[in-house]
C-alpha cells in the first residue's frame, strides 16, 4: 500500500532537483552565480522538505479517537474536535 507522506516527499526533492537544475539552463554571463544560485536553490529545499513533511504527523497526533467520548484534543477545550474547533 502507498504512504502518503512518503509520495508527497519524492514529490517535493523532485521540484528540489528541478529548481537545483533550473539555473544552469538560464544563459548568465558568471558560471559562478549559477553555482550559488543551485546552492541557495539545495539548502532551502532541503530545510523544507522536513519541514513539509513532519506538519501531517505532529497535526494528527494530538487529535485521536477516544473509545468513550469521541474524539480528544490536546487543546485547552475539553470540547474540541480533530480541528480544534
Amino acid at each position: 500500500m502507498p504512504r502518503p507522506l512518503s509520495f508527497f516527499t519524492w514529490i517535493t526533492a523532485l521540484a528540489v532537483v528541478i529548481l537545483v537544475a533550473a539555473p544552469f539552463s538560464q544563459p548568465a554571463p558568471p558560471p559562478a552565480s549559477k553555482v550559488f544560485t543551485a546552492i541557495i536553490n539545495l539548502v532551502a529545499g532541503v530545510a523544507v522538505i522536513p519541514l513539509l513533511s513532519g506538519w501531517p504527523a505532529l497535526r494528527y497526533a494530538s487529535a485521536r479517537p477516544s473509545p468513550r467520548r469521541g474524539w480528544t484534543c490536546s487543546s485547552s477545550d475539553p470540547q474540541a474536535g480533530p480541528d480544534g474547533r
